[in-house]
């Protein structure tokens, strides 16, 4: 599979992520006074999520506004390095092409938000076996911020399996609220390590099932580097 191809994917799954996060802050943000920064965040987050919802449905629809300038920008440079964008360009909006079908992107829409649904329901069922000192109509608008905070912050750069990022992220979330810090930071430790293992493990288990080995990716990377 083309790597440009395979790109679109996973930019629709982040943009569909972000859409669905944002959504979920807004209705949090009604339970929860959020600080200055919590709605400066949000506002930034809601524009960059809109920003490139945007810029997708304008590949999807209207691909000629992007093709056609994109053409002229590079078509300065020698060699073959306008053919090179333009091929790769072309294999992303064709990885964006099953969204033109309305039942596939209703029900990648609700897969999105299945998905948060999921995540969401096993941070408040964690939180039964820890004291976070809140009350009671304020713990799932605040376990709902700290799952939105969480999953906007390890969006930036990060370390492998965003160890130190998520726990920072969602204890500061829960601190905003007043939970208690030591059961804040439990909550989200313990979260992390059942998400590490258990996409560790699908992933070892798809591997598995297609004869590969994580060292199979080495030519591929080195490749990747290569191009850089």
């Amino acid at each position: 599979m083309r790597k440009t191809f395979a790109l679109a994917s996973v930019v629709v799954e982040r943009v569909f992520d972000g859409l669905t996060l944002i959504a979920l802050l807004a209705i949090v943000s009604i339970a929860i006074q959020l600080p200055d920064r919590g709605r400066e965040v949000e506002l930034i987050a809601a524009a960059v999520f809109l920003g490139a919802s945007l810029g997708l449905v304008v590949l999807l629809w209207k691909p000629a506004v992007v093709r056609i300038p994109l053409k002229r920008a590079v078509e300065v440079f020698h060699g073959g390095f306008a053919s090179w964008v333009e091929e790769r360009f072309e294999a992303f909006v064709d990885g964006l092409a099953p969204l033109r079908r309305p039942p596939v992107l209703g029900v990648a829409a609700a897969l999105s938000v299945g998905v948060w649904f999921l995540e969401g329901s096993s941070y408040l069922l964690l939180s039964k076996g820890l004291n976070l000192g809140l009350p009671s109509n304020l713990e799932l608008p605040a376990l709902g911020l700290a799952l939105v905070t969480i999953n906007l912050g390890i969006m930036v750069p990060s370390g492998p399996g965003y160890v130190g990022t998520q726990e920072f992220f969602g204890t500061a979330a829960l601190g905003v609220v007043g939970a208690n810090p030591q059961a804040a930071l439990a909550l989200v430790v313990v979260s992390h390590a059942v998400q590490y293992a258990l996409v560790t493990g699908l992933g070892l288990i798809f591997f598995a099932r297609e004869q590969l080995s994580p060292r199979d990716l080495r030519p591929a990377l080195a490749e990747q580097q290569a191009s850089l």
